[in-house]
């Protein structure tokens, strides 16, 4: 266990710190991450954008920050502030008014600390998922309390991947492209041991190249955002919701959200 403690070595690839940075923005904003995809944008330049919004009750007002390496550093709300540490080009804390989540790394691995619990995260093309989790008592991170999670990535010919657990080899994630290449479908099992509640992202580009994602509950709703593209980045955001036919196809309601957030930019001269 010592010798997953290490902080940034040589060891560890560009692409591990890159999707670090996404890990952290979606584990420090586990519902606004999950459908404002930050790692399918052009953020090339980009000193920060500004979501505007005020009635929409998925997106609210927020600023993203980066510095001149295109890293995020900061996320400014009306009732919460993400700040991003960075050592070696790798982020290493995440702080908000409630967390702070501090970053390990050990080969294509990202351990993630908070308080009592450690999450190990295995990179599988661009995809950083969850493959262990301990608890320990008082910080002592070579004497295991209990094991959460134990889960073992399946790769398959192509782009496809699964994690599946260990202890019960029920299905916990899946994915038709691993390095994200659209149109890619991820599959999410966020239920428990003993009950699955499945929740399904697909993402694709309209005719017009704007992004799409349909986010599908177990429930039978959908979430359908369209992200209106300029340059590889989003400029307004509409979200539809949807309640489908037992089929899990045929839309048989939809309720438009009236307001439409608009996303504006600062860039680096």
């Amino acid at each position: 266990m010592i010798a997953l403690l290490l902080y940034i070595g040589c060891g560890v690839s560009a692409q591990v710190k890159k999707q670090a940075v996404y890990l952290g923005f979606e584990l420090t904003n586990p519902e606004f991450g999950s459908y404002f995809p930050l790692q399918l944008f052009n953020l090339k330049g980009m000193k920060s954008m500004k979501i505007n919004s005020n009635e929409n009750e998925l997106f609210k007002d927020l600023r993203i920050e980066f510095n001149s390496k295109g890293q995020l550093i900061k996320a400014v709300g009306k009732r919460d502030s993400l700040i991003v540490t960075y050592k070696n080009n790798a982020p290493v804390k995440f702080t908000t008014k409630n967390q702070a989540l501090e970053f390990r790394y050990s080969g294509d691995t990202v351990i993630v600390i908070e308080h009592q619990i450690m999450a190990l995260y295995t990179l599988s093309g661009s995809v950083l998922l969850n493959t262990k989790t301990y608890t320990f008592k008082e910080r002592d991170y070579t004497k295991i309390d209990s094991v959460l999670n134990n889960a073992r990535i399946v790769e398959f010919k192509g782009d496809s991947i699964q994690l599946v657990d260990s202890q019960n080899n029920k299905l916990r994630y899946t994915t038709n492209s691993k390095n994200l290449v659209m149109p890619f479908i991820r599959t999410y099992n966020m239920g428990d041991q003993e009950q699955s509640y499945f929740i399904k992202d697909a993402y694709y580009n309209d005719p017009q190249g704007n992004l799409i994602l349909d986010k599908t509950l177990s429930g039978g709703d959908r979430l359908h955002f369209l992200f209106t593209m300029k340059n590889g980045r989003p400029v307004s955001i509409s979200t539809t919701r949807q309640f489908l036919s037992e089929d899990g196809h045929t839309i048989r309601k939809s309720t438009l959200s009236p307001e439409v957030p608009v996303i504006s930019y600062e860039y680096f001269n």
